[in-house]
């Protein structure tokens, strides 16, 4: 007797990137009975729940285009109606060439980049004047611990007791 391949609920939900709660109300729609995620069905079954599966993602993925069509539809309407009789063009502002942007900005940061090393240049010498004056202080004598002295265990007496 063949024994024929079973897959879990849990093992389709993960492949389809759905929830265990979608595939088994799918299952229910086929009239296949899954109860939780552990359910296992067989390969006819599962054959069958991908068919049902792409068949729908196919018709939603159909009305979201027409749904977007629509509404760039609507929306090209919309924008014509907005737009009046054309202006006569105004004189615009002349921007300065592209070069001369380049420039400025390169010159901003040249300026920023020399005040970060000047900033640097006051902390390290801040740094080596300190130490200098930690390397010109005379050596102190501080005087190193040793060991504690060990605790002398105190003996016991014991008192003698006359038995008679």
């Amino acid at each position: 007797m063949a024994v024929k391949h079973r897959i879990r609920v849990h093992q389709i939900a993960k492949e389809m990137g759905m929830s265990s709660k979608e595939v088994i109300e799918g299952l229910k729609e086929l009239g296949i009975s899954a109860k939780s995620h552990m359910s296992s069905i067989t390969q006819d079954e599962y054959d069958r729940f991908i068919e049902l599966v792409t068949f729908k993602r196919e018709i939603e993925r159909r009305k979201r285009e027409k749904e977007e069509k629509i509404e760039k539809a609507v929306e090209e309407k919309k924008t014509e109606e907005k737009k009046p009789a054309e202006k006569p063009k105004e004189a615009k502002k002349r921007k300065p060439p592209k070069k001369e942007i380049i420039k400025a900005k390169e010159e901003k940061k040249e300026e920023i980049v020399a005040e970060k090393v000047q900033e640097v240049a006051k902390r390290f010498e801040a740094k080596t004047k300190e130490q200098e004056e930690i390397s010109t202080i005379e050596p102190m004598f501080i005087p190193i611990r040793t060991r504690k002295p060990k605790r002398r265990k105190r003996k016991r007496q014991v008192e003698e007791i006359d038995i008679e």
